[in-house]
């Protein structure tokens, strides 16, 4: 469904009742899917007078970034950001579809909005999708935004 979707995908869990939307998280990677998806998260907060909180993971191999480096993630993030009111999470994960998780499990959102690139075939196979493994594991509702 999402390699197929042309437009924002809604994918619900089977968790029972409405969801609070009171909170939404936009995971990004600083990519043009996740400009997409933060632009929709920005307006269905405003529309819902929720609160917006921006997550970047800051993925590391052996071992985990230190504060500088840290420090330095969320100085671009707040650039990239471009004075957008929204609350700022920097997280350390050796993968980020885990630090989706581990973000979520804390922050407890009525939404998540993510961005994919839309890749297929080889692409996907040999790069994988964050997008996808994260859907794995949340329990909130997600927007795909392609």
């Amino acid at each position: 469904v999402l390699a197929l979707s042309d437009g924002p995908v809604l994918l619900a869990g089977a968790q029972p009742g409405v969801p609070k939307l009171e909170s939404l998280l936009v995971p990004v990677d600083f990519s043009e899917p996740s400009k997409k998806a933060l632009e929709l998260a920005r307006g269905l907060a405003e529309l819902l007078g929720a609160q917006l909180s921006v997550l970047h993971v800051y993925e590391y191999a052996d071992e985990p970034p230190t504060a500088q480096e840290m420090e330095r993630a969320r100085d671009r993030m707040d650039r990239w950001l471009g004075g957008l009111e929204a609350k700022v999470i920097i997280y350390p994960a050796p993968e980020a579809h885990l630090g989706i998780r581990d973000v979520a499990l804390r922050e407890r959102p009525g939404l998540v909005v993510m961005g994919s690139r839309g890749l297929s075939g080889i692409e996907k196979w040999l790069l994988g999708s964050v997008t996808e493994r994260a859907l794995r594991f949340l329990r909130e509702p997600v927007i795909v935004v392609k």
